[in-house]
């Protein structure tokens, strides 16, 4: 079985992803810092995780600023009437770009995808009432227009931190004022 999975443990069913690797696939990387080891039987990687040393974003700038351009752009360009996203489809898609904006945080801190169940542990206060700010709560159009201009200053966080771990801007440039008037129409 090789691949990604996702797995839960515990009493509280704590959601957890798991990796499956072949042995001559595996070597110290910044994206296992943090990781836990459950089952070592032959002392593979306890002999390597000494070199596992988390990073600074492993993502080069351009991929960064991908993700916030596409979360912003998402959320804000008009369409047309006859391609009107749905009330459903529209709270599907805050979460899904609140998710990419998450993880996108998690590879500014070490490199590592963080799963969203452990946001609690992983974010700070502050971060998760962004990010709780932000979450769709009921499908509908009044619910989605403020969870979508909620997304707008959990976006701009992420993007400070992602700026400040990498020490240089990634190059966005926008119009707030007109973004938000565009969220505004979108869902008025």
């Amino acid at each position: 079985m090789e691949g990604d999975h996702c797995g839960f443990l515990g009493p509280e069913w704590t959601q957890v992803d798991i990796e499956f690797a072949s042995r001559q696939e595996l070597q110290p990387s910044p994206r296992y810092a943090g990781a836990i080891v459950i089952k070592d039987t032959d002392g593979t990687l306890g002999r390597w995780w000494p070199h596992v040393h988390p990073s600074r974003s492993s993502r080069h700038p351009r991929a960064l600023a991908d993700v916030i351009h596409g979360a912003i752009s998402d959320n804000a360009l008009p369409r047309p009437p006859q391609r009107a996203r749905s009330v459903w489809s529209a709270t599907g898609n805050i979460t899904y770009q609140c998710t990419l904006v998450y993880e996108l945080l998690g590879g500014c801190a070490g490199g590592a995808r963080m799963a969203t169940a452990m946001s609690r542990k992983l974010l700070t206060p502050a971060e998760q009432s962004l990010l709780a700010a932000a979450w769709p709560r009921e499908p509908t159009r009044d619910e989605n227009g403020a969870r979508a201009r909620a997304q707008w200053a959990w976006i701009q966080h992420v993007w400070r931190e992602a700026e400040r771990t990498l020490g240089q801007p990634l190059g966005i440039e926008l119009d707030a004022i007109g973004l938000l008037a565009a969220i505004d129409r979108m869902y008025a």
